[in-house]
């Protein structure tokens, strides 16, 4: 005898992030999403069929310690769903640049008064930081 076998797809994809899900990223630096896998027991590689939901939310010129989110979804053939998150913190790591006005090395008569000519200062992230020197 012959009888019908019907298998029930009950078991959404499995979603992997590539770069893990808690990633630390300079400040200032364009935001570029490593991106995230998705296989499913019968319908193979998914990872074409992944959304993705905050990637353009994650502002890198926020104050360093800043937390966004990135959520990705994939949704298979019969309607199972997979859902994960990243987590992003900003972080400020890049010292600040002072350049001096004038040259490094200056000579200079004792008894007459010096004018400094100064420098400035510029960061990454927070921009001219002159006025701080």
């Amino acid at each position: 005898t012959w009888g019908v076998v019907t298998m029930l797809d009950t078991i959404a994809p499995v979603l992997t992030l590539v770069g893990g899900n808690v990633i630390e990223h300079e400040a200032a630096v364009a935001w570029v999403d490593p991106g995230c896998l998705a296989w499913d027991n019968l319908d193979g590689n998914m990872t074409r069929n992944v959304t993705t939901i905050g990637e353009n939310l994650v502002d890198v010129f926020a104050p360093s310690g800043t937390r966004s989110n990135v959520s990705y979804a994939c949704i298979d053939a019969v309607g199972n769903h997979a859902e994960t998150m990243r987590i992003i913190f900003n972080v400020d790591t890049t010292k600040p640049v002072i350049s001096l006005n004038g040259p490094a090395f200056v000579r200079h008569q004792a008894t007459l008064p010096y004018h400094d000519p100064g420098a400035t200062a510029w960061d990454t992230l927070e921009g001219n930081l002159t006025s701080r020197i």
